[in-house]
């Protein structure tokens, strides 16, 4: 029997995804584990391997912090795409990179009156109008390139070197890695606060894709502190050795100093969450605080 064309398969196993996600089935079966979230994700007794103890480094950097003085606030839509800030919502500038189709915390950090940089070098141009925003075709990499350009050459463009109260936000399915772990690390000094979704976390399984993730959580809890972790439900939960957690999450950061007497957060503000699938069961990630 002849092999299926590549144009086939290509156009086949797109739309094969696209039923599975759409049904009944996939909704149920991933709510039902994901109600299982809090008996799943949990750190007690003894790590089961190596893989658990890579897991175990990672959760306790992004173990959430707060402080007297620390408001949350929810930005951007109810759904995928919004975020978990530290208020007020101040900054000089913002620098968002994945633009995709959602500006929701775009439309609502410029309408703010903050200048805003969008980076994107997988569409052509913005879904929506957003204000004080400009777009640029390009992404962000590890490595100069026509598409991709390291952060700091980003904030360049964007005419915003040398300022120190800016906002990222990062959205790269997966890019985020290479670019937090480049030859010379990024400079996120600049920002005073940053969003971002880390994705396949389930690298740390194996050692070797373990090191980019490892080395870019511990750059970004260097000068910032965490303050709010979300799973992203559209992803799926995923088995280690005796722990799960998790395949990507989204993550608030406020620099250290401004957040002063940070200690570690007894609960976690889920009032501010909203599920990425709405059609799914929400991952809860309660065990982070007894870390």
């Amino acid at each position: 029997m002849a092999r299926p064309p590549e144009w086939f398969k290509r156009l086949t196993i797109p739309l094969a995804d696209k039923i599975v996600y759409a049904s009944g089935a996939y909704v149920s079966t991933k709510s039902t584990l994901n109600d299982l979230s809090s008996t799943l994700i949990v750190f007690d007794g003894e790590p089961g391997g190596a893989a658990d103890e890579r897991l175990l480094e990672f959760a306790r950097a992004i173990r959430p912090m707060t402080s007297p003085g620390l408001d949350l606030i929810r930005v951007g839509g109810p759904t995928d795409g919004g975020y978990v800030m530290a208020d007020p919502l101040a900054a000089g500038g913002a620098i968002s990179i994945g633009v995709g189709s959602d500006v929701s915390w775009d439309h609502e950090v410029g309408a703010r009156g903050i200048p805003i940089a969008l980076f994107d070098h997988t569409v052509r141009k913005l879904p929506a109008h957003v204000p004080n925003g400009t777009f640029y075709r390009l992404g962000i990499g590890s490595a100069h390139g026509s598409k991709t350009q390291p952060l700091d050459q980003l904030l360049m463009i964007a005419g915003f070197t040398g300022r120190e109260d800016l906002m990222l936000k990062m959205d790269v399915e997966g890019a985020e890695w290479a670019a937090l772990t480049q030859p010379g690390l990024a400079d996120l000094q600049p920002f005073a606060q940053i969003v971002l979704e880390l994705h396949g976390i389930a690298g740390l399984k194996d050692e070797r894709s373990a090191e980019p993730v490892l080395a870019a959580v511990e750059h970004l809890t260097k000068n910032h502190v965490p303050v709010h972790v979300h799973a992203n439900n559209y992803d799926e939960l995923v088995r280690f050795g005796n722990w799960w957690f998790p395949n990507a999450i989204e993550l608030s950061l406020v620099r250290r100093d401004i957040l002063t007497d940070a200690q570690p957060a007894v609960t976690m503000r889920s009032d501010l969450d909203a599920p990425c699938d709405p059609r799914v069961t929400e991952i809860d990630l309660t065990a982070l605080t007894r870390l």
